[in-house]
């Protein structure tokens, strides 16, 4: 049901480890003197998060039943029949019940500590376990009796060491003493399972493709700084530098030499925010799956976050990470640093992290990337111009002067060469030294070189060095097209084939010649995979001196959605079998497992963020790039992939967006409906909400603000009589709801002031009255209306400590309302004549037993009896109905019926056993269908199989 609480899931298995050992190694400690006597989860204090996975430390609490064991042989001193033990029965040895009930003196060894140690890890790894703990402990016993876990059981992270969990387990719950796991056997145990999870079986892209321009052994005396600063643990290390000097480059020479030494390496880009680089990143062979299928996206959204954080911190301190152009054009360093996922990014242990910038970091904990020494810089450009020195002193001693002339800036000097060894004689170095000699830079204007925007003498020098040899290029017809349409690449860049499927034949020999001259970057992602990329300096370059239009976009998209439509067609007339005409035509990317749909999202955003383009047709390339996402997300829907929830991040990103700018085009008409504004406002507060940004959501605050202001300004008269009578009523329940809310979150330190506290309750007030007073106290509807709204309360309320006497005073009037409308649909039901079922009985008992057992029980009882009537015809019941068995048995207990109770018992465990049976089955059918799915993707895929133009 849609408003029942969520459960509590099991946290993470390596969370969950780590616990254990921290308890083990107090007990190992502790029982050099005693035993605690009395170890359960109500008497641990957990210094941190069992759900984020951060843990600090636990500690024992209540030693009340601790005794101090004796040195020689290793037992506490008898413990009289007379003397009383306070002991958790759910956690309890058997030892303890057998010397309680025997009437004798008997002795405890530190054997008891262990066995319950065991009980609270079989508690951790079953699912839903801890809700049911918290509300039903005595529910439980049957539950975490000595028994194998099955995979259906535990959480997913748990299944890949399940077998040595049993085994612990089974070691911890041995019934004698003497012969159960001593705490060091069960410690080394523990320890041996965290070393085998923590290991990278999910490891990120190396991505360690080497460039031409990178000269061996160049940057030896950098690298040297960074292992120095790595060996003495500083993290995170700055590579700084100008843009184009070879920070990335570096970063990239790093992560080979360090792999070479085994160590574990992996580069990747930032995006817009570290979060969102976080949430991107992908591990090999690795799936994120909800922890419980009633999270909501956000929900999912930030778990996928921590896992990822997890997995990378899971790469251990013998690995580095780089992550590369840690840059903006809008905020400072200072600024990116203050963003929250920067601080878990830097405070997450594990792998050595470097980060490259262009900005000027301060601290000891930086490496510049200053320009080469110009000898070097001569032997890459005479290596990329095919000669030594001795065969043309005259051209070296113009390639010094070139050096020189552009500062040894590096980017600068390999596109020099290599535009020299591509004119086939047209250009000479003496043209380009000549030509950068005659070039007024002090007449340039003051171009935006935003990449080295905090160094001033570079906005003219770089750009003025690089226009030059632009200028020389000759950069017209089928280049200058390449080139304008190279502003459309993501800042990941794009596959080759994709891209040239945009291009006319003539634009496609340009684009090779354009990537053979460096003015394109082509890097390998896979064996199957090319991507081009283009240098922000070069992509300045062209933005400024060829001024892409927004007819030569569109022409480039429409030629590529034309080699989708086209190759379909030839698809259809050739009767889907594959010939050379097919192989020929297909736009497809060679890699079954590349997504795209996902780049095509990424082409029409990128260019719905270019300056020249108007608002009203980024408006619509925004809604093109939706419609590509939505594609890829419904891809990776099938393929039950982790990469879902990044599609709905960058889906809400770009709603934002569009709705942005589809309001700033509208017509700004004071005089408008005021029930168009509403929604306007309902829109752009949703938007804000959805990209779980903070200054987002500050504005989504703004927005409710808005709301709330222009709510209370209609007359309730004239809304009820008028068309919108029914928005009025739904509007004013949300307005409440979310007021409570913003309060709330917006200034959660307030809640110590009394009066506030008492403010934000008359506004809850008064929004259960108007909800009260709006909706049809008689119609079945007004019960999902009124629980609905104390549901929200309950959450709402429930997020500040300081407000959970609220929560459950609105939890206990959702509760009764929910029984109320159960006894609603019981007399509707028989006035009708319909008959309800098992299900609705079994509902009906889920919502009364927290505040009516009898009521409760008199449903389930029902539930149970209509239920065992579908076994007897041979059908199945419902799933969970174990739940009202176990139930029913414990009040039956409670009234004397011992063997009905036992029954019951019994029942459950045989339904419990039907459910494993039946979940099992649809895994299997799950896994099957999917098998098949892929195999068949796999074959269309396979069938076309064009090799790359560039390759």
């Amino acid at each position: 049901m849609p408003d029942e609480p969520r459960s509590i899931a099991a946290p993470h298995i390596l969370t969950t480890l780590h616990l254990i050992r921290l308890i083990l190694d107090a007990l190992a400690t502790l029982h050099k003197t005693a035993i605690h006597g009395d170890i359960s989860l109500g008497n641990l204090f957990i210094d941190g998060d069992l759900h984020t996975g951060t843990l600090r430390g636990a500690v024992f609490l209540d030693f009340g039943s601790a005794r101090l064991l004796d040195a020689p042989n290793g037992k506490t001193a008898p413990i009289l029949p007379s003397e009383k033990l306070y002991t958790t029965p759910l956690f309890c040895a058997p030892e303890i019940f057998t010397g309680a009930r025997s009437g004798e003196p008997f002795c405890l060894t530190p054997a008891a500590d262990v066995y319950s140690v065991g009980v609270l890890l079989r508690l951790l790894l079953r699912k839903e376990a801890l809700a049911a703990y918290r509300k039903f402990p005595e529910d439980l016993a049957e539950e975490l009796k000595p028994a194998e876990i099955y995979p259906s059981d535990t959480v997913p992270s748990a299944r890949p060491v399940l077998p040595q969990l049993n085994h612990i387990l089974s070691a911890a719950a041995e019934p004698d003493p003497e012969k159960r796991i001593p705490v060091a056997e069960m410690l080394k145990e523990i320890n041996a399972l965290i070393e085998q999870l923590s290991a990278p079986r999910f490891p990120l892209a190396e991505n360690l493709s080497s460039p031409e321009s990178f000269i061996p052994h160049s940057r030896d005396n950098e690298l040297k700084a960074i292992r120095k600063q790595m060996d003495s643990g500083v993290r995170p290390i700055f590579l700084y530098g100008l843009g184009g000097l070879g920070k990335t480059e570096t970063a990239r020479a790093l992560l080979r030499q360090c792999k070479k030494d085994g160590m574990r390496v992996a580069f990747f880009n930032y995006e817009q925010s570290v979060r969102d680089t976080i949430l991107h990143l992908e591990f090999t062979n690795y799936r994120y799956t909800p922890s419980t299928p009633h999270l909501s996206l956000q929900q999912q959204e930030e778990e996928h976050y921590y896992e990822n954080l997890k997995l990378l911190a899971a790469m251990g301190p013998d690995s580095v990470v780089v992550m590369d152009n840690f840059d903006s054009n809008s905020q400072t360093l200072d600024d990116l640093r203050r963003e929250p996922a920067y601080q878990d990014l830097i405070n997450l242990g594990g792998p050595h992290l470097i980060i490259t910038t262009r900005f000027i970091p301060e601290g000891d904990s930086s490496v510049e990337i200053c320009p080469l020494p110009k000898e070097l810089l001569l032997k890459m450009m005479l290596k990329e111009l095919q000669i030594t020195e001795k065969e043309d002193p005259r051209l070296a001693s113009t390639l010094r002067e070139l050096i020189l002339a552009v500062h040894g800036h590096t980017l600068t000097c390999h596109l020099i060469a290599k535009s020299i060894r591509c004119s086939w004689g047209r250009l000479t170095a003496q043209d380009v030294l000549d030509a950068l000699k005659q070039y007024d830079l002090q007449s340039l204007k003051q171009r935006p070189v935003t990449s080295d925007k905090d160094r001033g003498y570079t906005k003219d020098t770089i750009y003025g060095h690089l226009k030059v040899l632009f200028d020389l290029s000759r950069m017209t017809g089928a280049y200058r097209t390449v080139l304008c349409h190279t502003v459309l690449l993501p800042p990941k860049g794009l596959d080759t084939k994709l891209f040239l499927d945009g291009e006319t034949p003539e634009e496609q020999n340009a684009l090779i010649e354009l990537v053979e001259r460096g003015w394109i970057g082509r890097n390998r992602l896979n064996k199957d995979i090319y991507f081009l990329t283009t240098h922000s300096l070069i992509r300045q370059l062209i933005l400024n001196e060829l001024a892409p239009s927004v007819d030569e976009c569109s022409a480039f998209f429409a030629q590529l959605e034309r080699s989708f439509t086209d190759y379909v067609e030839l698809l259809e007339e050739t009767g889907y079998t594959t010939t050379p005409e097919t192989i020929r035509a297909d736009p497809y990317p060679k890699d079954p497992n590349y997504d795209f749909e996902y780049d095509l999202g990424c082409l029409y955003e990128t260019a719905a963020d270019l300056p020249f383009v108007p608002d009203a047709i980024k408006a619509a390339w925004l809604g093109k790039a939706l419609d590509h996402y939505s594609e890829s997300k419904w891809f990776y829907l099938n393929d039950d992939s982790d990469s879902v929830i990044d599609i709905e991040v960058i889906c809400r990103r770009c709603r934002l967006k569009r709705l942005l700018l589809t309001q700033k085009l509208a017509p700004q008409d004071e005089q408008r409906d005021i029930w168009q504004r509403v929604h306007e406002l309902e829109e752009l507060r949703d938007a804000y909400v959805g990209t779980a940004s903070r200054e987002d959501q500050a504005k989504s605050f703004e927005k409710e603000a808005e709301l709330e202001t222009l709510f209370f300004s209609l007359s309730e008269e004239e809304a009820l009589a008028g068309e919108h009578a029914e928005e009025y009523r739904n509007l004013g329940k949300d307005i409440y709801l979310s007021c409570v809310d913003r309060l709330i979150r917006q200034d959660p330190d307030r809640s110590f002031d009394q009066a506030f506290v008492r403010h934000v309750l008359d506004i809850a007030a008064e929004g259960e009255a108007f909800v009260l007073k709006h909706f049809d106290n008689d119609a079945e509807d007004f019960f999902s209306e009124i629980c609905t709204y104390y549901s929200a309360l309950c959450s709402t309320f429930s997020l500040n400590c300081l407000y959970y006497e609220a929560a459950d005073h609105y939890n206990r009037k959702h509760a009764a309302e929910w029984l109320r409308k159960d006894k609603y649909l019981e007399e509707k039901a028989k006035q009708t004549g319909k008959k309800l079922t098992c299900e609705d009985y079994w509902i009906f008992g889920n919502h009364a037993r927290d505040y009516d057992q009898q009521l409760a029980f008199q449903y389930y009882m029902t539930a149970i009896a209509s239920a065992e009537q579908i076994l007897e015809s041979g059908g199945t019941p419902p799933r969970e109905i174990s739940i009202a068995y176990r139930f029913c048995a414990k009040i039956l207990k409670q009234q004397g019926e011992t063997k009905k109770a036992a029954l019951f018992k019994k029942r459950a465990a045989d339904s419990e056993k039907r459910d494993k049976a039946i979940q099992a089955a649809l895994h299997k059918e799950f896994e099957a269908q999917q098998g098949k799915n892929n195999a068949r993707k796999s074959s269309f895929y396979s069938a076309n199989n064009p090799s790359d133009i560039l390759s």
